[in-house]
């Protein structure tokens, strides 16, 4: 990789514009140059603000030397030019000083333990709330949101576990920050929705209009950043199967964390179908291909029972469809007609698949 690109790729990396396939790029090059990767480890240092350009490009001379004596076989030398070098390493180091002020400002923001208002839903209940801010939350089955007391006088700060529908009420001098498992989503005033259940293997953000700025992996350096435009959902997985992927989809691999990345529309132009991201807070339950034991997981939340598939060869389908009822018998009917056979047998409150 030439050395301008190289240095192009961290500016946009700690400016937060780097799109998925540049990160692609960046990741590509740090993985396979041993030289890139000592670079770029050393250059989005925090430490490295309180210097200067000259006194960064000295330090990337040193590093670049130090590197080429202990792999003098292999050695590439990375041609750039002192004028292209200052211009990236000061815009480098605008990005390393927002970075750490983003970095320390959020993960001192989300101590738990400061969260002491709660609102939360159980098994087969959905709630839908206003917020001291004016924002509306729609919380679905099993889930939480927490705040400050000081919420939305000295910050707009929530926790959230399981799934919710946002729309935001518009504050530009004090953004809202939503904290849910890997993914921490910075928003102005918009609407989203957000799933992070614990017993889930994935997490999701998807905008419905406006924007919003979404942090992966928050708590570790090497964090990521996405913006994200309406009609977009943006998935991570947490072990490296991606289920549906669909064929516009981008993916990038987080190389420290045992993650995926994928970025997919879930809006269509000229459609009157509500996705099924978001149908649930009009009390509808709707699949697209999804996996057979992920629809059983929203069913057992959904009608607050338990289940239990004995038949495992039923994991491998993928289904689809609209469903509305009070009856979680109803809904296994619906879904037996799709063309997938299994029998159930209902005791109280435990569901056995078969």
């Amino acid at each position: 990789m030439q050395g301008e690109r190289f240095f192009e790729l961290i500016h946009l990396y700690l400016s937060k514009k780097i799109s998925v396939k540049e990160q692609v790029e960046l990741d590509s090059a740090i993985t396979n140059d041993e030289k890139l990767s000592v670079l770029f480890k050393e250059l989005t240092k925090p430490k490295n603000m309180i210097v200067g350009p000259l006194e960064l490009e000295e330090k990337f001379g040193k590093t670049m030397n130090a590197t080429r004596g202990r792999d003098e076989v292999n050695r590439t030398v990375l041609k750039i030019s002192r004028n292209a070098f200052l211009k990236y390493a000061a815009a480098i180091l605008i990005g390393i000083f927002t970075c750490s002020v983003l970095y320390y400002g959020i993960s001192n923001s989300y101590n738990v333990d400061n969260f002491s208002q709660k609102i939360e839903t159980k098994n087969g209940e959905r709630k839908n709330v206003t917020l001291p801010d004016g924002t509306h939350v729609w919380l679905n089955s099993a889930s939480t949101i927490a705040f400050k007391k000081s919420f939305g006088k000295e910050n707009r700060d929530i926790s959230l576990t399981g799934e919710a529908y946002f729309e935001v009420s518009k504050n530009q001098n004090l953004p809202m920050y939503i904290n849910a498992k890997e993914l921490t989503v910075k928003v102005v005033g918009t609407s989203f929705n957000v799933r992070s259940y614990p017993d889930e293997n994935r997490a999701e953000a998807s905008l419905v209009e406006g924007k919003i700025e979404l942090f992966i992996n928050k708590d570790q350096k090497d964090s990521k950043f996405l913006q994200v435009i309406p009609g977009e959902k943006i998935s991570v997985n947490y072990d490296k199967k991606l289920n549906n992927q669909p064929k516009n989809s981008e993916t990038s691999k987080i190389p420290t964390k045992d993650m995926i990345i994928q970025k997919s529309i879930f809006l269509k132009n000229n459609s009157s179908d509500v996705p099924a991201e978001i149908a649930w807070k009009e009390n509808k339950l709707v699949f697209d291909k999804e996996p057979f034991d992920n629809i059983i997981s929203k069913l057992e939340k959904w009608y607050d029972v338990q289940i239990e598939i004995k038949n495992d060869s039923l994991k491998q389908h993928n289904l689809s469809g609209n469903m509305e009822s009070d009856h979680i018998e109803d809904v296994l009917e619906l879904l037996k007609s799709t063309g997938i056979e299994f029998k159930f047998k209902k005791e109280n409150n435990l569901i056995t698949i078969y």
